[in-house]
């Protein structure tokens, strides 16, 4: 991936999604705030977001994202994106699991992990706050990969213990696929 966007607030998945299909189409352009006036987002009351397809919540676990797999493929169908989302929740693998699965997936599909943010960075006031990233890379022998985390707040490329993902994985998420067909 050679495109990296920072996430506005609440828009981690949008960004990625957006660097994801420039990837995919280079003549596609769908910035994080198109997507997210299309899927639309979820903010804290009292938050102000310039985005109109929003709703407003006293739950942090409900903020960003409500990602539907139906809608984003018929938007991928509509304007000829040659990626099919699917979901594998985090209750179907464990670590050695997980390593072969991404493994095998990320050669014909990006990878983005939803987990618990606290739970990875060592944040106990962030527990139930749901974040993503890009799987940029596997290293099997030394049990870690190195992702692309859009922010805002510490966005950039980092190196992870795959377990320590699962982990928080197993809190809250999973694995969004979005693998790459001939359209």
């Amino acid at each position: 991936m050679t495109n990296y966007i920072v996430a506005k607030n609440y828009l981690c998945f949008m960004a990625l999604l957006e660097m994801i299909i420039s990837d995919a189409n280079s003549y596609a352009h769908f910035a994080q705030t198109d997507l997210a006036e299309l899927f639309g987002i979820t903010v804290p009351i009292g938050e102000y977001t310039s985005i109109k397809n929003v709703r407003y919540t006293n739950n942090i676990e409900e903020c960003g994202t409500s990602v539907s797999i139906k809608e984003i493929n018929d938007f991928f169908k509509e304007n000829m994106i040659p990626l099919q989302l699917s979901y594998i929740s985090s209750c179907y693998f464990d670590e050695t699991r997980f390593t072969n699965l991404i493994q095998e997936k990320s050669r014909s599909s990006f990878i983005v992990f939803a987990f618990c943010y606290g739970l990875l960075n060592n944040e106990p006031q962030n527990n139930n706050v749901g974040h993503v990233v890009l799987l940029e890379n596997i290293d099997p022998k030394a049990d870690k990969i190195r992702v692309y985390d859009p922010g805002p707040r510490n966005y950039g490329c980092k190196v992870v213990k795959t377990d320590d993902m699962v982990y928080a994985m197993k809190r809250r998420g999973g694995i969004y696929l979005f693998e790459k067909i001939d359209r």
